[in-house]
């Protein structure tokens, strides 16, 4: 990374005006392009990152070393229209990097193109040659690092300035200019994928998966490997992601593409009815939150079968399924007819970050803070059923208790106070004290104040949701490290607010996204979280 901060030094180097229509960045890059990311608004998130003291000590030595004297605030401004960062398939591992900048109307840059040309030409560090060389029309010129023996090479293409550091990379994508090849704008991948996110992010982010999949060549008996293949997450073909870094809603969006989402298994669908749970489940210290509506369950099990069985070796598969025979005898139940059928397909937890504090530092008192487990049921008789059947072929030894009329089922065989009830049309599990609070109605999450303003940002009834307190999360960073809070710590952990997202299937995809409380922008809460986590880890 350090290598491409001399991209802020030779931007405007070789800078000579060129007639002709401005050109995007995309157009440029080759079809077998990897992946790349692009920022907008350059100026705008240099001056904000610039701003943070933490970032600042963070650079300073950094740029002084490998810039010297080089006023990059000056540069920013010049490239503020946009910039990416590409990787190209050239059959070396995953990609080799190019970077690709729009610099606009170049008129007013000649003063600092020669400040940088005597800043640099009189640095130790650097050797400068312009022109280097011409490849077919178009003339470029390079810059050697020469403690490290590294030569990038860079041409303005019209309004366009391109730089890379393997000369057969350099060569494709001028290949693409001159019109040799084709550019990633005639993907259907790419425009399928770019089609289904906002275009007003500063930040943009695209994956050709289906190339990365194939050149990354995983071991294809990997646990991971086999868990994406049961998952029909490997038939994503693309991947884009966008958010607005100075935005104080903290938008972000996401996009996978797949031809044809039926290939994508334990994904959530659109419902016509919304999650059940954040009606339910009180507000209060519920800090984490997540709810997702499966396809039809018993249709899922099918379909996790037939895909296990696909992926998995003959021997595994045979395991899996002596091992559901033996469930199936021993509780006199069967997983499809008894189990699954009984329920909606909705499943998920909530959470106190005290919770998560148990299951990160001491998991013998999980659940004793609020943990709750629950899942939709539509046939309640059926699903009490099934779980005596299994708790008594486990010998799980179970003790009804009534609060305000509610039947609690305490579970005695544990040494913390964990039992069940069905609540509505859920069942739910977690500690006694926080199924009393769902009796109790407390107000639910879903009228909270940050669960409110963030349900109302995004889409109604999606097929899953999370919710997370930052606020909350960055208290419980300071008590992990037994560090007393600041009145400045208060401040920024305040302001931290809430973030939360949904995630909805259409016919070729899976369409994610995410908004926050209106406080802090995505920069200013990563340099938050960032300071944060120095002050707690020394």
């Amino acid at each position: 990374m350090r290598i491409f901060l001399c991209f802020f030094a030779v931007i405007l180097l070789y800078a000579a005006p060129c007639p002709g229509q401005d050109l995007e960045i995309e157009s440029v890059m080759p079809a077998y392009s990897v992946a790349y990311a692009a920022i907008t608004d350059v100026a705008g998130v240099w001056d904000m990152i610039t701003a943070s003291p933490l970032c600042q000590s963070l650079l300073s030595d950094k740029i002084a070393a490998e810039l010297p004297g080089v006023d990059l605030s000056k540069l920013a401004g010049i490239f503020d229209r946009r910039m990416a960062f590409l990787l190209v398939n050239m059959g070396i591992g995953i990609g080799q990097p190019a970077l690709i900048a729009d610099v606009g109307d170049l008129e007013g840059a000649a003063e600092v193109v020669k400040e940088i040309e005597r800043t640099l030409g009189g640095s130790a560090l650097y050797e400068v040659q312009s022109p280097a060389g011409t490849y077919k029309t178009i003339s470029f010129a390079s810059l050697t690092h020469k403690g490290k023996k590294l030569t990038m090479r860079y041409a303005f293409l019209d309004n366009l300035f391109v730089l890379a550091l393997k000369q057969d990379v350099f060569e494709a994508i001028l290949d693409v200019y001159l019109g040799a090849d084709l550019s990633l704008i005639y993907d259907p991948g790419y425009n399928n994928a770019r089609a289904k996110v906002s275009a007003d992010g500063e930040v943009f982010v695209y994956v050709n998966t289906e190339l990365l999949w194939l050149l990354s060549r995983p071991a294809r008996d990997s646990e991971l490997v086999m868990l994406l293949q049961i998952l029909g997450l490997h038939e994503v073909k693309s991947v884009a992601w966008t958010t607005g870094l100075l935005d104080s809603t903290r938008e972000q969006e996401m996009y996978m593409y797949a031809e044809d989402s039926s290939s994508l298994m334990i994904l959530p669908t659109t419902q016509n009815e919304p999650l059940l749970s954040p009606h339910l489940i009180p507000a209060l210290d519920t800090d984490i939150f997540f709810a997702t509506h499966l396809d039809d369950p018993t249709a899922t099990w099918e379909k996790f079968q037939d895909a296990v069985s696909g992926v998995m070796g003959e021997e595994h598969h045979v395991g899996m399924q002596s091992a559901i025979s033996d469930f199936e005898r021993e509780t006199a139940l069967n997983i499809k007819d008894d189990i699954l059928s009984s329920l909606t397909g909705e499943i998920g937890f909530a959470m106190p970050t005290a919770e998560l504090a148990n299951f990160l530092w001491d998991r013998d008192h999980l659940m004793e803070n609020g943990l709750m487990i629950f899942c939709g049921v539509s046939d309640r008789e059926r699903c009490a059923m099934s779980i005596e059947r299994i708790l008594s072929a486990k010998k799980v030894l179970v003790q009804q208790m009534e609060y305000s009329g509610v039947t609690i089922y305490h579970i005695l065989a544990l040494s913390n106070p964990i039992g069940y009830m069905f609540a509505g049309d859920l069942l739910v599990f977690g500690g006694v004290h926080a199924l009393e609070r769902i009796i109790d109605e407390e107000p639910p999450l879903v009228v909270s104040e940050k669960f409110a303003w963030i349900s109302s940002q995004l889409p109604q009834h999606p097929g899953l949701m999370y919710y997370l307190n930052l606020s909350e999360v960055g208290k419980l960073l300071l008590t992990a490290s037994q560090k007393s809070q600041s009145e400045d710590d208060a401040i920024h952990l305040q302001m931290l607010g809430s973030i939360g997202g949904i995630l909805i299937r259409d016919e070729k995809g899976i369409k994610a996204r995410s908004t926050g409380t209106p406080s802090r922008s995505w920069l200013e809460t990563i340099g938050d979280l960032a300071k944060l986590f120095i002050r707690t880890s020394f």
